[in-house]
């Protein structure tokens, strides 16, 4: 009943908020007015007599509530936001007690289609009951992250999983309940923290809620309601919030137009805020999730990345070195984004010790070279095999990455260069002439991760468009031919290394093949292809010729926006990829030939392509072919060959799945060993097969093998398989997450010494 009480009571009045506006008070103590042309907001009296509906139906002579901006009033209102450049992002709340990912780890029904996970959510929903991080300390966090040389905070309030960490009158699944021990408002304390260290905020929010009675059900209305309700709070309990970051905007919205409401709403009560992409509106910036976005500068965005293995806290989690986190920092910055650095605290309250460390080195980089990252733009140099750049006033910073032992050619850049010197010390010989830039660095003067070497011009560095440096592809700069194209859509552009050009065949074809003929025998063992429209190519192949015929190396069914595939070293002198069906003209933005496979940091340079369902991978010194059902979708750097290089592999939402390796000899094996998570206790039936005479035949099976999460150790009676399918069928539509799968030949130990 206490639920339905405060449901019906959504519209209540707006609190009154302390000082004379609601927009944040200057330095000097005057209060900050709007540009013209923005939404003004009336002063507290006003503010206290209005309800959500008369916040976004305004009345005859009151403000309206559509931010109305010009493009320079815009780029003001975002100008502290991509000048900051680094954020910490935090997922926190109950579910740290179980040491599993926040939302996604809740059972239960989710009416919106997104499967379930794998806590039954009877218990997920109580665990709030026993949460109580007393070593919560606001201000240390803040702190942590001016030390690490941040400067904003991206706060989740509340996950896909419903809890919230305020003390809103919504609802009382929330951190202020009776029934939570702890019983203080979280989002309270930080905020307080963060406006006294001068630490933007940002408030995270989820707009999906798998706790709500009415979330997708016939009374979604009222859900919809109870949305804006809390945003009202979040916006005008906590003093000056610079941003949302929304999430899992649900497809009803557009039948209420929500996002227009919600913009509506947050600009009316916090004009300066930044609002990202997926609120319901393209908002003001994108937001890349676990990867680098791609150099982009026509509009602003966001990388988010974690800095272990999942968003929220792990036990004994592996994280970032700070050498990753350097490289994916510096080619955000050179690709002209934010990077915030996500961190999910402990249950007690405290950002785990060995993240604070990792923390505090990025502030040390910072602190030494961060005049290179904030308020800089990326480019003019587009992010490349070399690095990435910055720019500020009439300098360049090369953040260098990758020495061809100690010299780097660049393209021309249309202004002389004046002066250049190391960032770090030491000595740089820079040579321009009409043909390019040379640059030597001695090995001495090196630095690991980043050599920074800056460039003075004779003028603006924003005037200098954008330049594509040489690619490390095979195929940069070599004859390139298409069965068809579009246009100005030619071959040659899906191989210029130019990530906003690329090759498209005439309408209404739905096959065709781009072919690179790279001069003369190379050895070829990884392709890297971006499609322009994900999810169009549905059938592809990729041949070499050999003898005058073109043999297939790797076939599969899908691309998606970003795809690695590595297979089996061979040597040929030209290269194509043939569509063999699309459901509309095939288009390629970019075609990267590599003779061999990139390491783990090189796949950040590289803006986090993932790995494909079908790939080559190196085990106990044999090549070994690797395919699967599916990647997931938002999730393909953890294709199949991760499971044989450390890593793990995700697999997407379905009933039936599974995992083929061909070992490419014969193997007598009677022992396996299978790592499991928490999707598993989803699983029906696991079976291991092995191909006999083109059929596969079943020597293992087993329907309890996922109620004990973690390394599952198999033996069997002792057979001869050159060929394993691992098929797993699940209790309905669900992930699957699987870390390892090993074969032990008859002579070997399932627990060496």
């Amino acid at each position: 009943m206490a639920n339905k009480r405060r449901l019906a009571g959504i519209s209540c009045l707006v609190m009154v908020l302390s000082g004379g506006w609601a927009w944040q008070a200057r330095a000097d103590g005057a209060a900050s007015q709007p540009q013209q042309g923005q939404a003004v907001l009336t002063n507290k009296a006003d503010l206290a007599k209005e309800t959500v509906a008369e916040i976004l139906e305004p009345q005859s002579g009151q403000a309206q509530t559509q931010l109305k901006e010009t493009p320079a009033q815009r780029a003001a209102r975002l100008a502290w936001w991509q000048e900051a450049r680094l954020g910490l992002f935090v997922h926190w709340g109950p579910v740290s007690l179980t040491g599993k990912e926040i939302g996604w780890s809740r059972g239960g029904e989710r009416r919106d289609g997104y499967g379930s996970g794998p806590i039954p959510a009877e218990i997920y929903d109580n665990l709030y009951k026993q949460f109580s991080p007393t070593n919560f300390n606001a201000k240390e966090w803040v702190q942590t992250v001016k030390d690490a040389g941040m400067k904003y905070i991206i706060f989740v309030t509340k996950h896909h999983d419903g809890f919230c960490m305020w003390g809103t009158k919504t609802t009382d699944y929330n951190i202020t309940s009776p029934l939570s021990p702890y019983g203080r408002d979280i989002a309270g304390e930080l905020a307080t923290a963060c406006h006294a260290a001068d630490v933007k905020l940002i408030w995270y929010l989820s707009l999906g809620d798998w706790h709500h009675p009415d979330y997708y059900t016939e009374n979604h209305a009222r859900f919809d309601e109870f949305v804006l309700e809390q945003i009202r709070e979040l916006c005008t309990n906590y003093g000056k919030i610079y941003g949302f970051w929304f999430d899992l905007a649900y497809t009803r919205m557009a039948e209420k137009n929500m996002g227009q409401k919600i913009s509506k709403l947050i600009h009316r009560l916090q004009p300066g805020a930044v609002i990202n992409n997926r609120g319901g509106l393209s908002g003001d910036y994108d937001t890349p999730e676990g990867r680098v976005g791609a150099f982009q500068i026509e509009r602003p965005w966001e990388s988010c990345i974690t800095l272990g293995n999942q968003w929220a806290w792990r036990p004994n989690d592996d994280i970032k070195s700070l050498e990753e986190c350097i490289y994916i920092l510096v080619n955000t910055a050179g690709g002209d984004g934010n990077l915030a650095i996500d961190v999910g605290p402990m249950p007690d309250g405290r950002i785990e010790p060995k993240q604070v460390a990792r923390l505090m080195e990025i502030g040390g980089w910072m602190k030494e070279y961060g005049e290179s990252i904030y308020g800089t733009r990326g480019g003019p140099l587009l992010p490349g095999d070399y690095g990435s750049s910055t720019h500020k006033g009439n300098r360049v910073y090369l953040h260098v990455l990758n020495w061809d032992d100690q010299t780097l050619s660049l393209p021309p850049i249309g202004k002389q260069i004046i002066n250049s010197t190391l960032l770090s010390g030491g000595r740089v010989n820079v040579t321009q002439t009409k043909d390019g830039i040379t640059i030597a660095v001695n090995k001495q003067d090196q630095q690991n991760p980043d050599t920074i070497v800056v460039l003075e011009l004779d003028g603006p560095a924003h005037e200098v468009s954008p330049i594509i440096t040489a690619s490390a592809s095979l195929a940069f700069g070599k004859h390139i031919t298409a069965s068809s194209s579009e246009r100005t859509f030619d071959p040659g552009k899906a191989f210029d290394g130019d990530y906003k050009t690329g090759w498209a065949a005439k309408p209404g074809e739905t096959q065709g093949w781009l072919e690179a003929d790279l001069g003369q025998m190379r050895t070829v063992a990884q392709a890297v292809i971006y499609e322009t429209y994900p999810g169009r190519i549905q059938d592809f192949e990729l041949q070499y010729k050999a003898a005058d015929q073109w043999e297939t190396l790797y076939r599969g069914t899908g691309l998606g926006a970003q795809a690695v595939i590595r297979f089996k070293p061979v040597t040929a002198q030209q290269i194509r990829l043939n569509v063999l069906k699309a459901s509309g003209s095939p288009a390629i933005t970019e075609l990267k030939l590599t003779g061999a496979m990139t390491t783990a940091k090189q796949e950040y340079k590289m803006q986090g392509e993932p790995a494909s369902e079908e790939v080559w991978a190196q085990y106990m010194s044999h090549w070994i072919k690797v395919g699967a059902s599916s990647v997931h979708q938002n999730m393909r750097q953890y294709g199949p060959d991760k499971l044989f290089e450390g890593g793990r592999w995700i697999a997407d939402q379905s009933e039936t799945i599974w995992l083929e390796v061909d070992y490419g000899r014969s193997r007598t094996v009677n022992q396996a060993e299978i790592g499991t998570n928490r999707y598993w206790q989803k699983v029906q039936n696991f079976e291991l097969q092995r191909l006999v005479n083109g059929q596969w035949q079943s020597f293992y099976s087993n329907k309890e093998l996922g109620l004990a999460p973690g390394t599952v150790k198999l033996t069997f009676a002792p057979i001869t398989i050159s060929q394993l399918r691992m098929k797993i069928t699940m209790k309905g539509s669900t992930y699957l997450e699987t870390y390892a799968l090993k074969l032990f030949d008859i002579n070997e130990s399932l627990n060496p010494p």
